[in-house]
C-alpha cells in the first residue's frame, strides 16, 4: 500500500463496492466472483485505464501520479486539467527524485531534505502559481511528504 497509495486505494473501494454489492444481492455469486477476479487481475498486472499515455513505462511516476491527483483533486474543478498538471507534477518529481539517488540515500538527511525542498518548490511555482492554486504550505509539504515516501520504498539503491 505504502508503494502506490493511490492505486491500491481505487482498487480497495473497489473491491469493497463489489463486496457490498453481492451482500445487497445487487449481484449474483458468478458476478461476484468474475468482478473478484477482474480486480485481482489489474492489481496483479498493475493496469489502471486511468494512467496518462506519459506514465504508461514510468511505474515509480505513475505512484506520484496518483498522489498528486488525490492532492489537487479538491483544488482542481477541470478534470483534464487536473489529469494534465498531476501528470506534469508526476513526471518532474521523478527526475528530481532520480537526479538525487545515491547509494542509501533514504538515510541521508540531507539529501531527503534537499528533495523536500524542491518537490515544494516545484510544487509552488509550477503547480500553485503558475494554476492560481489556493494551496497552503502545509498542504504543499504533506504532497511532497508523501512523494518522498514513495520514492524511499521504489528507489532503493
Amino acid at each position: 500500500m505504502d508503494e502506490d497509495p493511490a492505486f491500491y486505494k481505487k482498487f480497495s473501494e473497489l473491491l469493497k463496492d463489489t463486496i457490498r454489492a453481492y451482500e445487497e444481492k445487487r449481484i449474483s455469486e458468478l458476478e461476484f466472483l468474475n468482478k473478484v477476479n477482474e480486480i485481482m487481475e489489474q492489481v496483479l498486472a498493475r493496469t489502471d485505464s486511468d494512467i496518462p499515455v506519459a506514465l504508461e513505462n514510468k511505474d515509480v511516476a505513475r505512484a506520484f501520479y496518483g498522489v498528486s491527483l488525490e492532492g489537487l483533486e479538491k483544488k482542481v474543478d477541470d478534470v483534464e486539467v487536473l489529469q494534465i498538471i498531476a501528470t506534469e507534477l508526476a513526471l518532474r518529481v521523478d527526475d528530481i527524485i532520480l537526479d538525487k539517488l545515491v547509494v542509501d540515500w533514504q538515510s541521508k538527511v540531507d539529501i531527503v531534505k534537499r528533495l523536500m525542498l524542491e518537490i515544494g518548490d516545484y510544487i509552488i511555482d509550477e503547480v500553485r502559481d503558475k494554476y492560481a492554486l489556493k494551496m497552503t504550505f502545509e498542504e504543499i509539504d504533506v504532497l511532497a511528504q508523501r512523494m518522498v515516501e514513495i520514492a524511499k520504498i521504489r528507489y532503493k539503491k
